[in-house]
């Protein structure tokens, strides 16, 4: 049975969630640097999305690579190059619209906008996707 999707906000509380915690238990605790932590991030939930592959949606891994782009804010070059590298993959070979069709139209409760209008207001402001004409 496929597990169910994650939208866009719940992800970003989850890895918003786990970056809390290395930076306390390993840049805090053991002196790993920015770039350290941020590597264990990333590494931890590549590793979980490739073993959980055929039970994640396009749009959700696009989700997660977006979310860990950010988080790398560009400090760290050869991870930077890396999640966007990933990014421009997962739009050229799941082509955007096909991917932005798995996710739902309407805004949850407690929300201001969908996840559909985040997600591509984020990678318009990203520059993976050009401002609408």
């Amino acid at each position: 049975m496929k597990n169910p999707r994650r939208n866009y906000f719940r992800l970003q509380f989850i890895i918003l969630g786990a970056y809390f915690d290395a930076c306390r238990d390993l840049a805090i605790a053991k002196g790993y640097s920015h770039e350290e932590v941020m590597g264990e991030l990333i590494k931890r939930f590549e590793n979980a999305y490739t073993c959980l592959a055929a039970y994640t949606c396009l749009a959700e891994r696009l989700m997660l690579t977006v979310i860990l782009y950010v988080l790398c804010g560009g400090w760290f070059p050869e991870w930077h190059k890396r999640l966007h590298e990933s990014i421009v993959r997962q739009i050229s070979g799941g082509g955007l619209e096909r991917i932005l069709l798995e996710i739902p139209e309407g805004i949850q409760e407690g929300d201001e906008e969908s996840e559909k209008e985040k997600l591509v207001f984020d990678l318009r402001i990203l520059k993976f996707v050009p401002d609408p004409a």
